[in-house]
Parts: structure tokens; sequence; C-alpha cells
């Protein structure tokens, strides 16, 4: 269903992976000493089963796992997530259009899987990330826009003609107020052309800079990301 497609979809931002010790009592010895992964045989760690029983069993036996989020989408899903994605993007851009009272231009590129420490790689040097958490899902996500992009559609929101402007200079405060509305109704839009039984909710987070300082579990932790090309104007 596309309820599981978009848990599916956003899981892999969650909060930090969890470490699990079995099901285990505290793995304190009487003494007081902890019983470490991979320890002597003599020491023993009560173990609880699931159908009730108890046993105790031999630290050494007893490992330390890490538990992840991890996208898991099928050829068929990803296919049919870019589908609406795609489709769900033109009409962004046509909806963005109307408010700007000028043409916006905005077609999906690519859908990929990619590491966070790759993202950071491939998109280097001081960028304008917008945070956002999509209640009622744990993720948190980034809409990064293109500093070019984000200038010229400032621009125009400030009454000017929406042509490129210099992209080497900083963003002033009026102007990332500016793209924050747009992202919030590019955010708003998307989530609301998903159908689920609690409607979705965006909330805006912040900024980031740097792509590696995206709250995740660690940089190499998977997600999907969407890779849209807008044009108005020049740019």
């Amino acid at each position: 269903s596309e309820v599981r497609l978009f848990r599916d979809m956003t899981s892999p931002m969650g909060g930090a992976p969890k470490t699990l010790l079995s099901f285990a009592d505290d793995p304190m010895d009487e003494e007081g000493m902890d019983a470490p992964e991979g320890g002597s045989p003599e020491e023993t760690i009560r173990v609880h089963h699931p159908d009730g029983a108890q046993e105790d069993v031999p630290a050494s036996v007893i490992h330390t796992f890490t538990v992840g989020k991890q996208a898991a989408l099928s050829s068929t899903e990803v296919h049919r997530f870019k589908q609406h994605n795609a489709t769900l993007i033109r009409s962004l851009g046509a909806r963005l259009s109307m408010f700007l009272r000028t043409e916006l231009m905005m077609e999906l590129a690519s859908l990929e899987v990619i590491d966070l420490g790759k993202y950071a790689t491939q998109f280097p040097g001081d960028r304008h990330m917008i945070l956002f958490k999509i209640q009622p899902f744990e993720a948190i996500g980034a809409l990064d826009i293109a500093k070019p992009l984000s200038l010229t559609i400032a621009d125009r929101m400030l009454g000017g003609k929406g042509f490129a402007v210099n992209p080497d200079r900083t963003i002033r405060e009026v102007e990332t107020a500016m793209v924050d509305q747009i992202g919030q109704i590019a955010l708003r839009e998307w989530a609301n052309f998903w159908k689920f039984e609690e409607p979705l909710r965006v909330t805006m987070l912040g900024h980031e800079s740097d792509p590696s300082h995206i709250p995740a579990a660690g940089l190499d932790e998977d997600f999907y990301h969407l890779s849209i090309e807008g044009q108005i104007g020049d740019c």
C-alpha cells in the first residue's frame, strides 16, 4: 500500500540506532563487574525466552547487535513511488507558478538511494537546506534548494523580474524568509498528495548549511534522494 511505501521511504532518516543485548537480566554479576561481549565461559547471564522459559547461558554466547532503519523498497515499489512523485512535482510547479505569477518549470530528475556521506561529498559547500518533519512519522527530511534558484525566486517574490542574480553572495535574512515560504508551500503540497488515515502535518525545524550535519544515525545511513530540476526566468 502507499502507506507502507511512504513509511519505508521515510524511515531511514529516523533516530539513532538502538543497541540491544538479547532478552537478558542486568548483565552485572554479583561482584558488580560487567559481563562483556565475548566474556569468559564461566560467567553466566539469565536469558528470558519468548515462551517464558529462563536459563543461564555463558556470557560468551551473548552478542550485541545494532538495529538500524534501512530502506527496503522493491523495484516495483520504487517505480510506483517515482511515478507518483513525477506527477506531484509537475503539479507543484504549476502551483508555485501561480503563486509567483511567473512560470516555474519543475521536473523529477532522479530518484536514488544514497548514503549521507556520499551526498555530503557530491554536494559540498555552503548550502541552504530546510529541515522538516512530517507527522506522524519519525523521520527528519531535508529540502536542499540550489542557491542560484533560491536567490532568483526570492528576487521575484520581492518584486524583481526573477532573473538570475549573483550566486556567490550570502543569502540575506529577508531572502531566507521568502525561500522558507516557498519550501513550506512545496512541502505541504507534497504531504497533501498522499492519502492516509491520519492527515500528514509538516513542521519546519530550521536550517542547515552542511549536509553532513543532517540529523541521522550516521554518515553511512541510506535514504531516498529525490532530485528535481527547476527553471525560472533565465535560471
